[in-house]
């Protein structure tokens, strides 16, 4: 009927009318929308992140799998913490909102830690890195486009990082750009910033532009791809060894992270060997507490595999790999290989 009885340039925003008044009808029924950005510090209840789930479907189930989620039920954290006795670390595990002044602890849904709100509401308005192209939304909106871009963001909590970022940008040649924060640790996607899950949401969404923005899920298991971002050489050495060189070329320290107890090692394996044979050693390079700062490079001697035996003509492959306590995994950050023409002790 639009189509016979109005010009093209018409059709548009009639659809967007006619929507928009099927979405006032259907609100007639509902309880509104004030508890998405409503604070009650006193009674001690805000949004929850399911909340925005329900729209921002994508968004939230990336957050679910991230260590954001984790940062307050973490096991490490809660040891740490003495459960929960120090209380000086909340305000960052569990912030009710980052566009403060001053950081302050949430007292509801601490279960959630560095939820949805924490990095996007202040003042019953949601921030985020680009201006909305919905037909109508639930709650107040704002682009934000800078700050969600910067290192600044991160830095809110993570300040002995972002200090070492920030140096390292001060130092380095103006034609050189240091990657911020999200460009490593946050996937870059390309989506609208809701997602339909029925009839009704799904035409509404259909209005919305696609954006280039990042994911969610801000896990070192999941960063983006940047392999040159730790360099690791090897090479025959004098005196019947294989000289193993690595390099931080990070804009941060090596390993990262302020209050976690991490540490690097190298690990050397013949290239047909048995991957599910237990290692037996694996070469120290350095910890938390003394770090590689940006550019700094260590070299190692080696003269036999992480299985314990002595290196012989062959391939192998180098792992560099960060360890830390309470995690049953090894984040594998560099690997390499090296050809042996000759067992290492030949002539």
């Amino acid at each position: 009927m639009l189509y016979t009885l109005f010009p093209a340039r018409a059709r548009r925003p009639l659809c967007q009318f006619f929507f928009f008044g099927i979405f006032l009808i259907t609100l007639q029924g509902c309880t509104g929308f004030d508890h998405l950005t409503t604070v009650d510090p006193v009674r001690g209840v805000g949004p929850a992140s399911a909340d925005c789930g329900s729209c921002h479907v994508d968004q939230y189930r990336e957050w679910q799998g991230s260590a954001h989620n984790l940062s307050y039920t973490d096991p490490i954290y809660r040891e740490a913490t003495d459960d929960y006795d120090e209380k000086s670390c909340l305000a960052c595990h569990v912030p009710a909102s980052i566009r403060t002044d001053e950081l302050e602890a949430r007292t509801w849904s601490r279960h959630e830690g560095i939820s949805c709100i924490s990095c996007h509401l202040e003042q019953k308005t949601m921030y985020g890195p680009h201006d909305g192209s919905a037909l109508v939304y639930p709650h107040p909106i704002q682009a934000d486009t800078a700050f969600y871009r910067s290192s600044a963001l991160c830095g809110v909590c993570h300040e002995e990082t972002f200090a070492t970022w920030k140096s390292r940008v001060t130092m380095q040649r103006p034609a050189v750009r240091v990657p911020q924060c999200q460009q490593c640790h946050m996937q870059e996607v390309r989506r609208t910033s809701t997602r339909g899950t029925n009839i009704f949401s799904r035409m509404l969404v259909s209005f919305e532009q696609q954006h280039t923005v990042r994911n969610h899920r801000i896990d070192l298991t999941d960063m983006a791809g940047f392999p040159n971002a730790v360099q690791m050489t090897a090479e025959r050495g004098e005196n019947d060894s294989l000289l193993v060189r690595v390099t931080n070329l990070l804009p941060h320290n090596l390993p990262g992270g302020e209050y976690t107890q991490s540490s690097l090692s190298l690990i050397i394996t013949p290239e047909k060997s048995n991957p599910s044979s237990p290692l037996s050693s694996s070469t120290p390079l350095n910890n938390s507490d003394q770090p590689f700062a940006p550019g700094d490079s260590k070299q190692v001697v080696i003269t036999a595999d992480s299985f314990g035996s002595p290196l012989v003509s062959g391939k192998y492959l180098l792992q560099l790999v960060r360890n830390q306590p309470g995690k049953s995994y090894d984040l594998q950050l560099a690997q390499s290989t090296v050809i042996l023409d000759k067992a290492i002790g030949s002539k």
